[in-house]
């Protein structure tokens, strides 16, 4: 398994990063077709819940249901299928920093992979100086897995320590 290393020690599956463009891609996500659909993404999403919510005040101007999720088990075909394009639209729209950070906190970047892999599953994080981080700062969205030693010393090490795992630093 080969870990890739910016200078700054981020550790990466991919060499270059894959940047999908829109939401969907950026996700994997099919299609919205119904309201099965529309929770799973609100559920997943606080973003979407927004502009869901924006939706059933819209709808709801009466004020009939406290929440969303009440008016949308009552909604119209009609709402639905404005929703259902609501949705596709919003997944269609181009995936903002609010996305990024989830996709690497949740391991669908290369990035988020390697900081998953390593938060995770590895069982020797200390041995090759690897630190978790979850935001450098309040607020930040940054979140990586980081090698905190030399390339060269840890693939030695790696060797040594008969573990199939290494890692090349990019040049970046």
């Amino acid at each position: 398994m080969v870990f890739y290393v910016k200078p700054w020690g981020t550790l990466s599956f991919g060499f270059d990063e894959n940047w999908p463009s829109s939401r969907s891609s950026l996700f994997g996500l099919d299609p919205v077709t119904g309201v099965r659909d529309i929770r799973q993404l609100a559920g997943d999403f606080w973003t979407f819940t927004a502009v869901l919510e924006n939706a059933w005040h819209e709808y709801d101007e009466a004020g009939a249901f406290a929440d969303w999720k009440s008016w949308l088990a009552h909604a119209s075909d009609e709402a639905v299928e404005d929703l259902v394009d609501l949705a596709n639209s919003w997944l269609d729209d181009p995936a903002d920093e609010s996305d990024w950070e989830l996709a690497n906190r949740r391991g669908y970047t290369e990035q988020g992979a390697a900081l998953s892999y390593f938060r995770d599953s590895c069982a020797f994080n200390d041995l090759f100086n690897i630190v978790i981080v979850e935001g450098d700062h309040p607020g930040s969205s940054y979140y990586a897995a980081e090698l905190q030693m030399d390339v060269a010393e840890a693939n030695a090490l790696a060797i040594e320590e008969g573990l199939p795992i290494r890692f090349e630093a990019t040049g970046e």
